[in-house]
């Protein structure tokens, strides 16, 4: 485990010296496992990638804004421009990929994802929560959903991100 401390320590301050943003954040949410994630940049991006992306203000976000599922306030220091918090979820389409979301689930390019989980509309304590329209989508952007909760306030939610800030490499809870 000292070994991967002293890489991790390296990397992190390797951005100094090579202008390469790294660094570490902690997930405290249920929507992924607990614990500390190494960010790096996202190039060659895949599905299945867990990354870090800001929500799109939206009707459907908006909702997850009130029932606190996502955090909007500009006292947050690393909040998105936006001031929506960041969120780290799965990777579960790309940029003009065809979505199609379901009462039957997601299909990415007409097939169930590898990570395919099942829409809901109501939450267990049957508190009605709207969800993205049903429909097939081909966005400039990326779908999010969580593979670790399947209650997770996700895409499946408030649709899809323009942009992912970083990739996401998770190290465990205690470093």
């Amino acid at each position: 485990m000292k070994i991967i401390k002293l890489i991790i320590i390296f990397i992190y301050m390797t951005p100094f010296a090579v202008n390469i943003p790294v660094g570490l954040t902690y997930n405290y949410t249920a929507s992924m496992p607990e614990g500390w994630y190494l960010l790096y940049p996202p190039v060659s991006l895949k599905i299945g990638d867990t990354v870090l992306a800001c929500v799109p203000l939206n009707s459907e976000s908006l909702q997850g804004i009130k029932r606190t599922y996502i955090y909007h306030s500009a006292k947050y220091k690393f909040s998105c421009p936006d001031n929506t918090i960041y969120v780290i979820k799965r990777l579960t389409s790309l940029p003009f990929q065809t979505v199609i979301l379901s009462a039957n689930g997601i299909k990415v390019n007409n097939h169930f994802t590898k990570y395919h989980v099942l829409l809901r509309s109501p939450r267990p304590e049957n508190v009605p929560i709207k969800h993205f329209p049903y429909g097939k989508y081909k966005v400039a952007g990326y779908f999010l959903i969580s593979t670790y909760n399947p209650l997770s306030y996700d895409s499946r939610y408030w649709g899809y991100v323009k942009n992912i800030q970083y990739k996401a490499l998770y190290l465990g809870k205690n470093l």
